[in-house]
């Protein structure tokens, strides 16, 4: 297996992962499937966002299939890339007159994790069907972690919706912890996010 930043022959493939990786967050901001994927297509078009290369990348297996897609990076990184795919969506004219919206992803922020500097976070990890069961998770946490000590980095963290037991299982066996649980909710629709944050001290690290 190998990590591929040539993401536009196999832009398909990503979008169904990226729906796939971030179905918990987008499940509660937008209104529905339709619009989650319209949005997506303005971060590829506007070649910017967390799942979106340098932050995104796939995982192709030996044969060149699509096999998952993962997207780490520092603190800094992902403000910058956060704020390019504020401006892209902005710019779309896609939420401009979507007040809704955008009260959830005020809301939706206060669930996810608050990066401290030296941290490496986890933004997406997704397994494509044709690869499940065949290790490509676990590699792919290797390639992370790796990345994250490669980088000097003093944490890995990331956030998991507590109903996604597989993938809490897998983070687990790889070291990391929950440090902390947000649950927030939007008055309006009843709908709820759920988020654990895992933390794992890098090699070499002391308190």
């Amino acid at each position: 297996m190998k990590l591929s930043d040539e993401i536009d022959p196999f832009l398909g493939e990503l979008l169904t992962l990226e729906a796939l990786a971030s179905e918990p967050y987008t499940s509660f901001v937008y209104d529905d499937a339709a619009q989650a994927a319209a949005i997506a297509r303005v971060f590829v078009d506007a070649r910017c966002g967390e799942f979106f290369p340098p932050l995104g990348r796939i995982v192709l297996d030996d044969d060149g299939s699509v096999v998952g897609m993962i997207a780490f990076s520092e603190a800094s990184v992902l403000s910058r890339a956060r704020a390019d795919a504020a401006m892209a969506l902005v710019k779309s004219g896609l939420i401009n007159d979507a007040f809704e919206v955008r009260d959830r992803m005020l809301i939706a922020g206060d669930a996810m994790l608050t990066c401290e500097p030296g941290d490496f976070y986890l933004s997406r990890i997704a397994v494509h069907a044709r690869g499940r069961r065949k290790g490509v998770g676990a590699w792919m946490m290797s390639q992370y972690l790796a990345a994250a000590a490669d980088r000097g980095a003093r944490r890995a963290v990331l956030e998991v919706s507590p109903a996604h037991q597989a993938a809490l299982a897998m983070y687990r066996n790889v070291g990391f912890e929950v440090i902390d649980e947000k649950r927030v909710s939007d008055p309006d629709t009843g709908r709820q996010l759920a988020y654990l944050h895992l933390a794992r001290l890098l090699p070499g690290v002391v308190l």
